[in-house]
């Protein structure tokens, strides 16, 4: 499943125009593609650290189990809400790396760093690839003037 899926992505990096780009990730969808992509391009979220510092390790163990990007992504999560920062981050990361071969690490590092180098932006992927609109409208949002009861002063909030 992993090599595939660096494979996949491999592919759509050696794709000469956006058409084919699309076609090949719409023709071969994957979660974990998905979760890839999203990792390393969405713009609105932010780790905190980069590969600076972070060396490629020795593997020390096979990693051949399904759920191959499930415990780098959880890791990405526990950066993006502040769980781990600092040093303790740079130390899980490099933990989580060993656990893997150099390719991967790479990968994984190339995600840390968001240089996925796909030729696709996030917006396009969202849109073409994932079939999702791209405005982002808030549930129930009210001008302050039309709703009543509301001191935006004292700090009554519905």
């Amino acid at each position: 499943m992993k090599n595939t899926t660096i494979e996949l992505l491999d592919q759509v990096r050696q794709a000469s125009t956006l058409s084919e780009k699309i076609a090949l990730l719409k023709n071969n969808p994957s979660d974990v593609v998905d979760m890839i992509v999203a990792d390393a391009m969405d713009k609105s979220i932010t780790y905190g650290i980069t590969s600076k510092g972070i060396e490629i390790q020795p593997q020390t163990a096979d990693s051949h189990f399904s759920g191959w990007y499930d415990v780098f992504h959880s890791i990405l999560g526990r950066l993006a809400s502040r769980e781990l920062t600092g040093n303790a981050a740079i130390e899980r990361v490099t933990e989580c790396l060993r656990h893997h071969n150099e390719e991967e690490q790479r990968f994984f590092l190339q995600i840390l760093d968001r240089d996925l180098s796909l030729g696709i932006g996030w917006d396009t992927y969202r849109s073409e690839v994932l079939g999702l609109d791209g405005q982002f409208e808030v549930a129930l949002a009210q001008h302050l003037e039309k709703v009543k009861g509301v001191n935006p002063v004292d700090g009554q909030w519905f």
